[in-house]
Parts: C-alpha cells; sequence; structure tokens
C-alpha cells in the first residue's frame, strides 16, 4: 500500500520544479507592498490607527521595500486628494514623507490650488 501524503506534500511536490523570473518575483512583490500600503491608508483614513502608528508601520518595513512602499502610499494619499472634502489626514500623511521637502510650502501650495479650483467650479467660471 503506498503512501499517504499531506495536502501541503502534494502541492511541494508539483512546485518544487516551477521556476519564477527574477521579473516575476518583483511583479509578485510589488502587489504584496501594494496590499500593504492600501491596507495602512484604509486604517489611517478610518482612524483605527494614528498618524504615529502610521509612520511606526513605514519605518518597520525592511529598507529593501520601503521605496516601492512610500511610492504607493503617496500615489494613495495624492490619490484620495480632492477639490471637496479632502481629509486632514491625508495632507498629514502626506507630510509624513514630504519631510525635509519644505513640506508646509508642498502642503499649502496643494491646498490653494484645490480652494482656487474649488471657488472658481462652484462659481462656473473654471471649466474642464
Amino acid at each position: 500500500m503506498g503512501e499517504i501524503k499531506s495536502t501541503l506534500d502534494i502541492i511541494m511536490n508539483k512546485v518544487k520544479n516551477i521556476n519564477v523570473s527574477p521579473e516575476e518575483k518583483r511583479i509578485w512583490k510589488d502587489k504584496e507592498i501594494r496590499k500593504k500600503a492600501d491596507s495602512m491608508l484604509e486604517k489611517l483614513l478610518s482612524n483605527q490607527i494614528k498618524l504615529y502608528q502610521f509612520e511606526d508601520e513605514v519605518e518597520k518595513i525592511s529598507q529593501e521595500d520601503k521605496k516601492s512602499l512610500v511610492g504607493f502610499l503617496m500615489d494613495g494619499l495624492l490619490n484620495r486628494v480632492q477639490i471637496y472634502n479632502t481629509p486632514e489626514e491625508v495632507f498629514s500623511a502626506l507630510s509624513v514623507f514630504l519631510k525635509n521637502k519644505s513640506e508646509d510650502i508642498i502642503i499649502s501650495r496643494i491646498k490653494s490650488q484645490i480652494s482656487f479650483y474649488a471657488l472658481f467650479s462652484h462659481k462656473g467660471r473654471f471649466e474642464t
């Protein structure tokens, strides 16, 4: 009678000869990091975590993955900037990543552009 194998043993036996290119590994890793970034942003913006906890989570990430994570986080934050009702948490989180880049100036410019577009679009003077 044959040996009874666990599901894991069967799966491992089938995939042991599969070769994954470095490009495929990078794509999988980026998908994993993007999911992490999305999760972190959702927690921050839904007040499940505070800004300092958000910063701590970013710091826990390996240096190898941090550049991708920060890029995904910045992308997610900038996509949440809206003419109306941009949560203040978005600007606070952006300032975390804009350190040493005159974040006050950058954030104030973003806010002033939002106000400008909101004012003119509200009055019907701004056409897109």
